[in-house]
């Protein structure tokens, strides 16, 4: 009897060690869920952010884009003023040399006058003289 005694003890020891493992594996279990889900949910949320910066690379890379072709778009206006401002200082130089071109057309044509005056003054002199 005392054999019996001692395995139905030693039988209630293990299934008492049996079910205490159980609910300790179970705990195990239900923390290991909780972990992951958790980690599902942080996975979750890190995929958003991901999402959320890739979206704002993306817009980011399309103003700078734009910034280039508006700096790119400047650059051409400014070369074609510069192009313009360089005809119109050759024009402009162009015009100076025919306005100095005609000022001296002037002083010559002035000088003239003034010969002609003075040699209708002698004509007129001499006809002033011939016909007293």
């Amino acid at each position: 009897m005392n054999k019996i005694f001692v395995a139905v003890a030693q039988l209630l020891i293990s299934l008492k060690l049996i079910r205490g493992y159980k609910l300790y594996e179970e705990a195990v279990l239900n923390h290991m869920a909780h972990t992951q889900r958790d980690l599902e949910k942080y996975i979750a949320e890190l995929k958003l952010e991901f999402q959320e910066k890739v979206d704002e690379v993306a817009v980011q890379e399309t103003r700078i884009t734009n910034a280039l072709k508006q700096r790119d778009d400047a650059e051409k206006r400014c070369n074609e003023v510069d192009h313009r401002g360089q005809d119109l200082a050759k024009q402009l130089e162009e015009k100076e040399a025919e306005v100095k071109l005609a000022a001296s057309e002037v002083l010559v044509l002035k000088e003239e006058r003034a010969e002609a005056t003075a040699l209708s003054k002698q004509l007129k002199e001499a006809l002033d003289r011939w016909t007293s």
